[in-house]
């Protein structure tokens, strides 16, 4: 379904192997939202604002220019850190509180604190899933009536958690959930610039759906994700594992290769990468080599994460809060009911219908969106993470 690699521009995966590209999905999708609710530095609440409070390099994150994910892991780590803070900070509101330290403080002490926390989750689970909510407080109320910091607010966690979500099933392996989260994608791309991922979107679902057998549709549950360490949540989309493969290739490739050495390269080495791998990983055990690595689990967050809940809760933003003497913010785009009403429309499915009935097909769509500069994480830090409590510091709440 979607680009294999950066490293074979114009190389197309075959019908089967279109289920396959969940990786590169993802990475279109942060940068959807990210597109969605980036906003302005002098906003309320918006990524721009945070990228500054939380010290960040915006030139790192996110090229302006061309309106793109610049590094997918820097940006994904970043993204987290905010989404964590907002959901610690909608929670509390929901239960009562009104700072970080009355919350943590009640939440050690009393255990009815902790009951009442299980049914405002459920509570507050229950508004996320109805993604017209916010559609609804603004056609239905007046502006004065309103409180559009929180409508982004909200907006945000909606397009935040179905994400996670998504990113979650793949680590656990969850086949079932990732088609959930695939599902929101779908209508949420139809509105968007990336009209080759509406498309392929679309398509994908409609194969899963409609087109496919069962017996096909099994195949792709079965084998849209892989887990080549064997660890609990090692799994990952395949096209994930192919990058991984890809760049380890390229780095053995010589400057001056030529027909022979590219045969060796192809023939003989790049069938045995993941040997190279294990052999690599059994002389650093057996030499007691330093291992390093870049995997954001060896990053403690949980300053940055206090940072968003205290900014969240000394100004009340994840509470509704009518004539807000803050200012407000510019509306974010409601991606959910934007996607539904180009669907609407019919005549993105019109269009979908017309390429399934010529004779090409999908198998020859000339692409333009491009993810061939997005930075991908160093090539082994898919595997360096050794134990699963590593990131055990973060735990701290």
């Amino acid at each position: 379904m979607f680009r294999q690699s950066r490293c074979s521009p114009g190389r197309r995966l075959n019908y089967i192997e279109a289920a396959t590209g969940l990786f590169h999905l993802e990475i279109q999708v942060l940068a959807m939202l990210f597109r969605t609710h980036l906003g302005d530095e002098h906003d309320n609440c918006s990524l721009a604002r945070w990228v500054i409070e939380l010290n960040r390099d915006k030139n790192k994150l996110w090229n302006r220019q061309r309106n793109i994910v610049k590094d997918f892991r820097s940006c994904l780590d970043f993204w987290d850190i905010v989404v964590d803070g907002y959901l610690i900070a909608t929670l509390a509101s929901y239960v009562g509180f009104n700072s970080l330290t009355e919350f943590r403080k009640n939440l050690a002490e009393k255990s009815d604190v902790s009951i009442r926390l299980v049914d405002k989750i459920k509570a507050f689970a229950g508004d996320l899933a109805v993604f017209g909510r916010v559609n609804t407080i603004r056609k239905t109320n007046p502006v004065a009536q309103r409180d559009q910091t929180y409508e982004n607010h909200f907006l945000f966690l909606q397009h935040a958690l179905t994400l996670r979500n998504f990113t979650l099933a793949m680590r656990h392996g969850d086949p079932g959930r990732v088609r959930v989260s695939l599902s929101y994608f779908t209508v949420w791309f139809q509105a968007s610039k990336q009209f080759n991922y509406a498309m392929e979107c679309l398509h994908l679902t409609a194969c899963l759906t409609k087109l496919w057998s069962d017996e096909l549709v099994k195949f792709w549950m079965q084998n849209c994700l892989i887990n080549p360490s064997g660890k609990k949540e090692g799994w990952m989309a395949c096209d994930y594992l192919g990058e991984y493969v890809v760049r380890e290739v390229k780095n053995m490739m010589p400057f001056n290769i030529n027909e022979a050495t590219g045969n060796t390269l192809r023939n003989k080495y790049s069938p045995q990468i993941m040997v190279f791998r294990d052999t690599r990983k059994k002389m650093q055990e057996e030499t007691d080599a330093l291992t390093f690595g870049f995997h954001s689990s060896t990053v403690k967050t949980h300053v940055d994460v206090e940072r968003v809940v205290k900014r969240l809760m000394n100004e009340q933003f994840s509470k509704m809060q009518l004539n807000r003497p803050t200012g407000d913010d510019p509306e974010r785009g409601d991606l959910h009911i934007a996607g539904i009403e180009e669907l609407g429309k019919t005549k993105r499915i019109a269009e979908y219908i017309e390429k399934v009935q010529t004779q090409q097909g999908f198998l020859n769509v000339e692409w333009d969106e491009e993810t061939e500069e997005i930075e991908v994480e160093p090539a082994d830090s898919v595997f360096l993470v050794e134990d699963d409590d590593d990131d055990e510091g973060d735990q701290w709440l």
